[in-house]
């Protein structure tokens, strides 16, 4: 049985910066990661010379071998 897994990004204003907040599960895939992408460089471009705080929450993540180095 394939176990449930997957990535999200949050994105939103607190005080004027950028806060992101991502969240990863199971064995997070390449095609995860390609998901998210356009809506992580949009944020970041709309955030050009503003403070980025970032927060990763990786306590239901399983390293694997589903996104190579180099891939993304």
């Amino acid at each position: 049985m394939e176990r449930f897994h997957s990535i999200s990004v949050d994105t939103e204003r607190l005080n004027g910066d950028l806060l992101m907040s991502f969240k990863a599960l199971g064995k997070v895939s390449h095609a995860d990661y390609m998901a998210i992408k356009a809506v992580i460089d949009s944020a970041l471009r709309a955030a050009v010379g503003q403070k980025i705080r970032v927060l990763v929450d990786v306590t239901e993540f399983e390293a694997g071998t589903s996104m190579q180095p180099g891939t993304m």
